[in-house]
């Protein structure tokens, strides 16, 4: 059984790897970034993060939501070879101490990778899952610079085996210019490793997210350029854009990496609903998001 689970981490591995993670990387989903809005704009949205998901983008943005202090959005994604991602987050902030809290979970579940023996021989379906729980703290250092820290609890499973860790992430946004330009890093996954019960050891590779979003029109038109640099890894580089309609529509287009996307937004009072497609490029099948978002 052994060797059957380790040619199985290995072919989830290198379907991780398609998927927009990479192959040594025990939780891949940790670097596709959850949100349909953020998806949608080439998931660059460190420098931005504006919505719900920013605690798991850029815990710094909990900062910047204007008139809103409590925040809870949803996500749901249905992925081809029986996939599935999904999110949920909150946060609240306290105007009397210019802090906020947030909390989310990720996971991601894979029922579609084919067992096989050292023989290559098909054995069954197995599944793997992978869960991240965090806890998120941010703070006002002044006007214009706002700072965060998110810890996070990583628990996976995959055929027999089980293992966990822990990573820390850290930001800012800093706005020189006021509102119109924003500056935003984010160190991501800086880890213990994830612990398996056979005894082996794996490394997240951390990551470093730093770029600037600019709005040509203020509040209407905004364009976002994010580099991510990941251990071991090529640079990769995040282009989104949005255009908001009227109070109510939204459009967005970008690219995460060579992959497009584009998505919309709707509307109404404290509520919004986000979709996103990313168009297949490793035979995947073509991605679609949805998230559901309150503010109060």
């Amino acid at each position: 059984m052994r060797k059957i689970t380790i040619l199985f981490l290995l072919a989830a591995a290198g379907q991780s790897l398609l998927a927009g993670g990479e192959a040594s990387d025990p939780m891949p989903h940790l670097k596709r970034g959850p949100g349909a809005r953020a998806a949608a704009m080439g998931a660059a949205f460190s420098p931005l993060a504006d919505d719900a998901s920013c605690v798991y983008w850029n815990p710094a943005g909990m900062m910047q939501m204007g008139v809103f202090r409590t925040a809870v959005s949803f996500m749901y994604s249905k992925l081809e070879q029986d996939r599935t991602y999904g999110f949920a987050g909150v946060y609240e902030r306290s105007d009397e101490t210019n802090t906020a809290i947030g909390f989310y979970w990720t996971g991601y579940y894979n029922n579609g990778a084919e067992g096989r023996d050292e023989d290559g021989n098909f054995t069954g379906m197995l599944g793997s899952a992978g869960n991240t729980a965090a806890v998120a703290l941010a703070g006002g250092i002044a006007d214009t610079l706002k700072a965060g820290l998110s810890l996070k609890a990583h628990f996976l499973k995959t055929a027999d085996l089980q293992g966990n860790g822990f990573s820390l992430d850290a930001g800012f946004i800093f706005k020189p210019l006021g509102p119109r330009l924003r500056l935003g890093a984010v160190i991501k996954d800086l880890n213990t490793g994830i612990q398996w019960g056979s005894g082996r050891k794996d490394v997240i590779p951390f990551s470093v997210r730093a770029g600037a979003a600019y709005y040509f029109i203020p509040e209407r038109l905004v364009l976002v350029l994010e580099p991510e640099m990941t251990e071991n890894c090529p640079l990769k580089i995040h282009i989104g854009a949005e255009y908001i309609l009227d109070g109510c529509l939204s459009l967005r287009a970008g690219l995460d990496g060579l992959k497009l996307t584009s998505g919309f937004g709707l509307k109404a009072g404290n509520y919004s609903f986000d979709y996103s497609f990313m168009l297949d490029n490793a035979s995947l099948g073509d991605e679609h998001r949805f998230s559901i978002s309150a503010y109060y």
